[in-house]
């Protein structure tokens, strides 16, 4: 101890030399850079949407969330607990940002919304700079499970939705279980997927579905419910599978709970899409101010021999598959249905809508109709919005075309982000 001390007193000795050597030398310039303080006793938590998020607002505690004072360099100069913070600590005059969080993160955990929030402020020499209000938005993805009656009615028991979010967070939601999951999102590495298992008027049900482009302060709700009709299968077509979700409803919601609607998310929002309801004119004698459609074409379609002005006669289809390309990537994917055969449309109209958007296939009455398309292998929603490369396979119902005599046609009609648009006719002829 006595060489520590006789070594700390002799680099004094030599330091205080050294500067009274130095003419440019000034007393308050060596440990007494100017300084201000913050005052912590006014500063207030805003949670963004904290009535969507928590139960109550006034209850929620925020006693341990972590305040930090970070500088302009990213280095973080001072953190204490909500709880615990000093009422006027210093600091050198600069500028800095409060960031206040709710603890740290968790890859997957029940009712534990991970708020984040922060604002810069500056100190200033001999003055006091109040922390005011800094406003946190939920920073992990909230998830609610909900169970019809009817469908837990007609299960036995067993049914289950396993949600698992970048492979590492997973939670299994039952019927029982009323709470919201809450998981991080990892920037570059957003999917989720949820599986649906569970016996259901005496079928084994799995239905797996993928969730692309997920952000921190989305809200996704899903919900399972028993189909409202029975749903009649043509004798010996044998196209549907009754074990593959017959029975199953699927549907989700998507919220934004952050303060502004982020652009980026804003296109997965259930509602109207840009361009859903425009209208172009196709000659001159209309309104000259509604924009004409744009001239380039927005996907190629590779049918291999069912690309034909002739129609194809089913009996020799073995298969009918439509690979696309849509390099600006799809927006909308818009399929018809018709035929000269109505007792066919009436077959086909019970399974599916006969005019629908692969998008977002919802008819005018609100019924979606994605996991019905689904169950016989049409890619929906964000397995079509937003990506390059499409797969439309038909060939599940092609045996359905057989039992009806005449002429089916499926018009397919790709839209890009940029609203161009390209159409393929698919002709197929019973005999």
């Amino acid at each position: 101890m006595k060489n520590k001390i006789y070594t700390a007193l002799l680099s004094l000795a030599l330091m205080v030399g050294f500067t009274a050597c130095n003419e440019k030398w000034e007393p308050d310039s060596i440990g007494n850079a100017d300084k201000g303080s913050l005052s912590t006793t006014d500063l207030a938590v805003d949670l963004a949407n904290a009535e969507n998020v928590i139960e109550s607002r006034a209850t929620y505690d925020l006693s341990n969330f972590i305040v930090s004072v970070v500088d302009k360099d990213g280095l973080v100069v001072n953190e204490w607990v909500y709880s615990a913070m000093p009422s006027l600590p210093s600091f050198n005059v600069g500028t800095y940002t409060l960031k206040v969080a709710s603890g740290t993160p968790q890859k997957a955990a029940w009712n534990a919304p991970y708020f984040v929030g922060e604002k810069q402020f500056e100190i200033l020499k001999d003055e006091i700079t109040n922390a005011g209000v800094v406003t946190c938005t939920l920073n992990n993805l909230k998830v609610t499970v909900k169970f019809s009656e009817d469908l837990i009615a007609a299960s036995d028991g067993d049914i289950e939705c396993e949600i698992r979010v970048n492979e590492d967070g997973v939670l299994r939601f039952t019927p029982a279980e009323i709470r919201s999951g809450y998981f991080e999102v990892v920037p570059g590495n957003t999917t989720m997927v949820a599986t649906f298992t569970g016996t259901v008027n005496g079928y084994n049900e799995e239905i797996i579905r993928l969730y692309k482009d997920l952000s921190a302060g989305q809200h996704r709700i899903i919900s399972f419910s028993l189909k409202g009709a029975d749903i009649e299968i043509p004798a010996e077509t044998g196209y549907i599978d009754p074990v593959g979700g017959l029975n199953v409803d699927f549907s989700v919601i998507d919220e934004d709970l952050g303060v502004n609607v982020n652009p980026g998310y804003e296109e997965v929002i259930p509602g109207v899409r840009p361009g859903e309801n425009e209208e172009f004119p196709n000659d001159p004698g209309k309104d000259p101010d509604v924009p004409t459609p744009p001239s380039a074409e927005a996907a190629t379609f590779d049918a291999g021999a069912l690309s034909t002005t002739d129609f194809n006669i089913v009996s020799e289809v073995s298969e009918a598959v439509v690979n696309v390309n849509c390099p600006k990537l799809a927006q909308h994917f818009y399929v018809t249905i018709e035929s000269s055969n109505q007792d066919f449309l009436d077959s086909a109209g019970e399974l599916m809508p006969l005019s629908f958007d692969l998008v977002k296939p919802v008819d005018e009455d609100g019924t979606d109709y994605s996991s019905d398309l689904s169950s016989i292998g049409l890619p929906v929603g964000d397995e079509v919005y937003g990506q390059s490369d499409v797969k439309f396979d038909i060939t599940g119902l092609v045996p359905l075309l057989s039992a009806f005599e005449g002429e089916h046609v499926f018009t397919l009609r790709v839209v890009d982000m940029e609203n161009n648009e390209s159409e393929l006719k698919l002709k197929f002829k019973s005999l």
